[in-house]
C-alpha cells in the first residue's frame, strides 16, 4: 500500500507560525508591562510587521497564476474581495510589489529585513521611478542603493526631498542637466492638466476647483497673502499674536476662510478696462434693476450671467469697476448706464488720499491706497461724485458702509463710526 505525504512549503509553514503565535498571546495585557519592555517590544513588532508585509508583497508578486485560476483580472482584486479590503489599497499594494519584483531588487532586501518601512519603499521606488531610463542601469543602481542608506537616517518626508535632488550625489556631473529637463517635462505636463471648474452649490456659493501650476499657485498665493494684509487689524489681530475674530460673531476667522475672501476682493478689483474685449465691447458684467426697487432697497439685481444678487451687493460692488449697473424705469427701459461721473477719477481719489490717509472709519489704519472711493451719500439717492461728497474705506469697511445691519455716523473731521443696530 502506498501512501503520498505532502510536505509544507517553508512559507506556508511561517505564515501559520505566525498565525498560531499571535494567537498564544491575544488575550495577553501589556498594560503592565515595563517602559523599558514596551519601547523593545514596539521596534520588534515594527520590523516584524515590516518585514511580514514584505513577504506579502513577494507572495503577491508571484501570484499572477493565482489571479488566472480564480478568474479575476489581477491578484489585487481578488485578495480585496477574499479580505474585505479597499479594491484601491489592494491595487497599490499589487502595484509596489510588481515594481520591486522587476526593478528594485536593493529596496526589496532592505524592506525584506525590516530594514526599512512600507512608507519609506512606496517613497523610494517613487523617486527611482521618475528618474529617466536614460540615465541607464547603473546610475539608477547606485541612487537606489543611496537612497536605501538614506532610509536608514530620514523619514519618507524628507526622503521625497532627497529623493529629487539624489542624482546630486550619484551623477553631479548631470545633475544640473537632468534638473532642467525634469523641470521643464514638469511644467509641460501641469500646463497640459491646468484645469478650472465652477460647480454651483445653489445657495449663494460657487466652488471653484482647479489644477494649476506650482508657479502660478506661489503667485497666486503671494497675490492673495497681500490683499490680506491691510484686513489685519480689522478682524481684531494684535502684536501678541491672538487669533482674528469675526466682528459679528466674535468667533475666531479661520485662516482658508481669510485666503476665501482675499480671493474675492482681489477678484472684484480686477481692472476689467484692461481685460480682452468681445465685438470691441470691454467685459462687463452689467447688473439690471428697476429704480423704484433700487431706491428703497427691495427685491434683487439680475446679473448679465444669469445669477442675482442683493441690493447691498450691487451699491458695494458699484462703488468700484466690479460691474455695470443698468437702472430701469417701470416698462423696462434703461434710465441709467453707469454713466461715468458715477464713479471716482483717478485724480479725485488722489485728492481724497491727501485729505485723509487712512480708512476713514474711525480707528481704522489701512493706508488710502488700500481703499476704495464710496459716496457718503448713495450715488442712486442724489449723492454727488464731488471731494466733498467722497469717502475712503477700506475692503473691510466697505462691505459695513453697504450693510444694512449697520448705522453710520459722519464726524466732522471726516470719520465715520459703524454702529450694528440691534435686532
Amino acid at each position: 500500500m502506498t501512501t503520498t505525504s505532502t510536505r509544507t512549503h517553508p512559507l506556508q509553514a511561517c505564515a501559520t507560525a505566525i498565525t498560531q503565535a499571535l494567537a498564544d498571546v491575544v488575550d495577553l495585557d501589556p498594560t503592565w508591562l515595563p517602559v523599558d519592555t514596551k519601547a523593545d517590544l514596539l521596534l520588534d513588532l515594527h520590523r516584524a510587521h515590516e518585514q511580514l508585509a514584505s513577504l506579502k508583497a513577494r507572495v503577491v508578486a508571484a501570484s499572477g497564476d493565482l489571479a488566472e485560476d480564480r478568474g479575476a483580472r489581477s491578484v489585487a482584486s481578488w485578495l480585496a474581495v477574499e479580505t474585505r479590503d479597499e479594491a484601491a489599497s489592494c491595487a497599490a499594494e499589487e502595484k509596489l510589489a510588481k515594481t520591486l519584483d522587476r526593478k528594485y531588487p536593493t529596496l526589496a532586501a532592505a524592506w525584506a529585513t525590516g530594514g526599512v518601512n512600507r512608507n519609506q519603499v512606496t517613497v523610494i521606488a517613487r523617486a527611482l521611478d521618475e528618474l529617466p531610463r536614460r540615465l541607464g542601469a547603473e546610475v539608477i543602481a547606485a541612487a537606489e542603493a543611496e537612497l536605501v542608506r538614506l532610509a536608514g537616517f530620514h523619514n519618507p518626508r524628507d526622503l521625497r526631498i532627497l529623493g529629487r535632488r539624489i542624482l546630486d550625489v550619484v551623477a553631479p556631473d548631470i545633475a544640473d542637466d537632468e534638473e532642467r529637463k525634469r523641470l521643464e517635462d514638469e511644467e509641460r505636463h501641469a500646463r497640459a492638466k491646468t484645469r478650472l471648474v465652477f460647480k454651483p452649490l445653489g445657495d449663494g456659493r460657487t466652488r471653484i476647483v482647479a489644477d494649476i501650476p506650482d508657479a502660478v499657485a506661489a503667485i497666486f498665493k503671494t497675490a492673495l497673502h497681500a490683499h490680506t494684509s491691510p484686513r489685519l487689524d480689522h478682524h481684531r489681530e494684535v502684536a501678541d499674536g491672538l487669533p482674528r475674530l469675526d466682528p459679528d460673531t466674535g468667533e475666531r476667522i479661520p485662516h482658508d476662510q481669510l485666503l476665501g475672501l482675499a480671493f474675492c476682493a482681489l477678484v472684484e478689483h480686477i481692472p476689467t478696462d484692461k481685460l480682452p474685449t468681445q465685438g470691441r465691447t470691454p467685459v462687463k458684467i452689467v447688473a439690471t434693476i428697476d429704480h423704484d426697487k433700487l431706491r428703497d432697497d427691495l427685491g434683487a439685481a439680475g446679473l448679465s450671467t444669469g445669477d442675482q444678487i442683493s441690493i447691498s451687493q450691487l451699491r458695494r460692488l458699484a462703488c468700484e469697476h466690479s460691474l455695470l449697473p443698468a437702472v430701469l424705469d417701470g416698462d423696462g427701459q434703461v434710465l441709467d448706464l453707469g454713466r461715468s461721473q458715477r464713479l471716482f477719477t483717478g485724480p479725485q481719489r488722489i485728492a481724497m488720499g491727501l485729505a485723509h490717509h487712512q480708512c476713514q472709519a474711525r480707528g481704522c489704519t489701512v493706508p488710502a491706497a488700500w481703499c476704495e472711493a464710496r459716496h457718503k451719500n448713495p450715488w442712486v439717492k442724489g449723492g454727488t461724485t464731488d471731494l466733498a461728497d467722497g469717502a475712503l474705506l477700506c475692503p473691510w469697511h466697505h462691505h459695513r458702509a453697504h450693510d444694512d445691519r449697520y448705522q453710520q455716523t459722519w464726524a466732522p473731521d471726516g470719520t465715520v463710526t459703524f454702529t450694528r443696530l440691534r435686532q
